[in-house]
């Protein structure tokens, strides 16, 4: 993996209000071509996105990790829930679709599956979870997106 580049606004640290969290905080670094290497924490991997021209598939796209995120999360506070209640699901499946309609709206299609039967009340709160989960909280609520241009 190449170097992330220069510094960015991120690694200094910014309070414009004090009452303000940072949840989550990601770098993205471009050098050229639509591949980019991405920064997470002490993470680093590729992006890519082979729609568009000049993208090779080297690694996930945008949209798909943003899928990614809404699945793992759901599957991690399943586990959690589960062993909090006492219960053995299995294996937590969550499978993420995009789907945009005839009229052009998206949605998102989850499906979470264990292997093994839930009793009612289980499925209650695995339903409870899966739309009370922080991204799902984010994507189903409409989000300000501040931009600044460096």
């Amino acid at each position: 993996m190449t170097n992330l580049g220069p510094q960015t606004k991120d690694d200094i640290e910014i309070i414009i209000d004090a009452r303000d969290q940072v949840v989550a905080r990601v770098t993205a670094w471009n050098p050229d071509d639509i591949v980019c290497d991405v920064r997470v924490g002490r993470h680093r991997f590729s992006t890519d996105d082979p729609s568009l021209p000049g993208g090779s598939d080297a690694g996930p796209s945008a949209t798909e990790l943003v899928l990614s995120g809404l699945a793992t999360e759901a599957a991690q506070q399943v586990r959690v829930a589960a062993k909090e209640g006492g219960w053995d699901p299995g294996d937590v499946y969550v499978h993420c679709r995009l789907v945009r309609d005839t009229g052009g709206v998206h949605r998102i299609e989850r499906d979470i599956r264990m292997q093994r039967q839930l009793l009612p009340e289980q499925r209650q709160t695995v339903l409870s979870i899966a739309v009370t989960v922080p991204l799902a909280d984010v994507l189903g609520a409409s989000i300000e997106i501040a931009t600044t241009v460096w």
